[in-house]
């Protein structure tokens, strides 16, 4: 750590003698980002794929079944630990390179990030790349390289930016820090080891996809309004369908997915059994850090004009809170409340049409497509039934997710009355009724339909 009360030179040097300390474990410090005060330290000599008097390890096997080099595999172990390592300072790394406190994060300030972390990487990286090649040429060049700490700082910026405004805030870089460092890491790769077949498809095995629904950018929890999905590229476009089933409760056989950004178009069931590299290369192309807009939809309409229809279907809970009953209450800000019947809760909870189908009088002038002017809010209670007090909740604009501009630019206005699916995160709370942070909250899925008249 810097001396106490000695300010810190974030544009300053890191140099890998810190490092070396650690590179047996392949890890990095939280300080050698933080802070360019370093002690020195004697450079080990032991070879960072093996532990000091213990057999060699088995070789890593790449995608195609062969064995990678020593090298290869390093440079993946030392940049999955990097992004662990640095995914749990988000806090300390925003303190320190928000330099100017406005809440966002500028160009200069992810390069001056960028330019740190390069530094502290590519120390020890470099300890793995035998002197007098050209790749180890490439790495001295990238330090001194501005245009790859911007190329590199752009796409950082660009992960981040979910809503794609072109601004990147705390809680954007707090949820997508991890996200963020892996496509760096995936460019750097693909800077300096392109040429390396194995050692690129090892570093993008994984991939993330972005889920959008209505639910989750209205609901008053959500952060970066979309859900992450981490997968591996040799999936099936039906694997994935069935992990977007497991973490957000849409059944597969009524999912719905678009991609695209101004024009979205439908990913069709036909692509199922292809493989998620695959469909890479198909038109629309999906690949890694894409985002995919969702709904569940079964085909079936709402009758009657001004009528709002909402169901509750399913709760899929991130973590058990007991086998005692739930039921929910919806409440309409203009309408008196209603709730459904009490089920026996699991992991994933499904409530019965009958007695979890509820309809209200809407009329349109409740409703606006411009921000804020809405007058339809919502709230919705998740209790159980030997507590009083609501264990979970989520209050969410109407308008939002009933006439959502990704949604409604292929289904038409408020779906053409078509009935939609979509999850709504559920903010937990404790038995005071204070709200408890949660890494994954529980997701309760609402069928909304309404049609208004002309």
């Amino acid at each position: 750590m810097a001396p106490e009360g000695e300010d810190v030179d974030h544009e300053a040097g890191l140099g890998p003698t810190p490092l070396a300390q650690e590179h047996e474990a392949h890890t990095i410090s939280s300080d050698s980002v933080l802070t360019s005060q370093r002690e020195a330290s004697p450079k080990s000599t032991t070879n960072s794929a093996y532990s000091a008097g213990s057999p060699p390890k088995q070789p890593i096997q790449g995608a195609d079944g062969m064995p990678l080099s020593p090298t290869s595999a390093s440079r993946r172990e030392f940049g999955q630990n990097v992004i662990r390592e640095l995914s749990e300072m988000k806090d300390d790394l925003w303190d320190r390179f928000d330099k100017n406190k406005d809440g966002l994060l500028s160009t200069p300030e992810a390069t001056s990030f960028i330019k740190n972390l390069l530094k502290s990487f590519i120390a020890v990286l470099a300890e793995d790349v035998p002197e007098g090649t050209a790749e180890k040429a490439a790495l001295n060049k990238t330090l001194p390289d501005k245009s790859v700490q911007k190329k590199l700082a752009v796409v950082f910026l660009n992960t981040l930016d979910v809503d794609k405004d072109g601004q990147t805030t705390r809680q954007e870089f707090y949820n997508g820090f991890e996200t963020g460092l892996r496509a760096v890491l995936e460019e750097l790769l693909l800077i300096h080891f392109g040429g390396q077949k194995q050692a690129l498809e090892v570093a993008t095995a994984e991939i993330v996809i972005f889920i959008n629904s209505p639910g989750l950018k209205t609901a008053s929890n959500t952060k970066a309004g979309s859900h992450k999905i981490l997968i591996h590229k040799k999936k099936t476009l039906l694997q994935l369908r069935e992990m977007i089933e497991a973490e957000l409760g849409i059944k597969k056989a009524h999912q719905r997915l678009w991609i695209g950004f101004s024009q979205l178009t439908e990913l069709s069931t036909e692509r199922n059994d292809y493989t998620l590299e695959e469909c890479g290369r198909m038109d629309p192309p999906l690949r890694s850090m894409d985002n995919l807009h969702l709904c569940g939809a079964d085909g079936t309409q709402v009758t009657e004009c001004d009528r709002l229809v909402v169901s509750v279907t399913r709760l899929k809970r991130s973590r058990s809170f007991g086998s005692d009953p739930v039921f929910v209450q919806l409440h309409p800000e203009w309408a008196g409340p209603q709730q459904t019947a009490c089920v026996t809760a699991g992991a994933v909870t499904d409530f019965e049409p009958g007695t979890s189908t509820f309809e209200w009088r809407l009329d349109p002038h409740k409703l606006s497509a411009k921000a804020g002017r809405s007058s339809a809010f919502f709230s919705v209670k998740l209790f159980q039934q030997s507590k009083p007090q609501h264990i979970a909740e989520a209050y969410i604009n109407l308008e939002e997710v009933i006439n959502d501009p990704d949604i409604s630019s292929v289904l038409g206005p408020y779906s053409h009355g078509r009935f939609i699916e979509t999850p709504i995160p559920l903010t937990m709370n404790d038995q005071q009724g204070n709200t408890v942070q949660a890494s994954k909250p529980h997701t309760l899925v609402l069928r909304f339909g309404y049609r208004p008249s002309d």
